[in-house]
């Protein structure tokens, strides 16, 4: 068992900046976690194909752990106004939806 988890942690939150780590490891770290039976929430990129997500979505169900990806965005205040302006249909028909999160970094 790797170190870390005789620290008697809860839970694992995954978080890679961009400038320092890349999300390809999620995947790997995710599944360390819930082989040790840790519940995993995950910053987006969750994994990098499909293939990855459904083994660890199966891993955490058949283990009966939470594991989500952490789409904290869904819950912004401008998010939600936006969702109910589409489902009240105020706006009309919604036929394609571009978006962008930027965050400006200094290089």
């Amino acid at each position: 068992m790797p170190t870390i988890f005789y620290l008697g942690f809860d839970c694992c939150t995954l978080i890679s900046p961009v400038r320092f780590l890349r999300h390809s490891h999620h995947f790997q770290n995710a599944m360390l976690c819930l082989e040790h039976n840790k519940p995993v929430l995950c910053e987006k990129a969750l994994t990098v194909n499909a293939a990855q997500t459904k083994i660890l979505y199966e891993t955490a169900k058949k283990k009966n752990l939470f594991f989500m990806e952490a789409v904290w965005t869904r819950y912004f205040p401008l998010s939600i106004a936006v969702r109910k302006h589409i489902t009240s249909g105020d706006i009309g028909e919604v036929l394609r939806v571009t978006s962008d999160l930027s965050i400006g970094a200094d290089k």
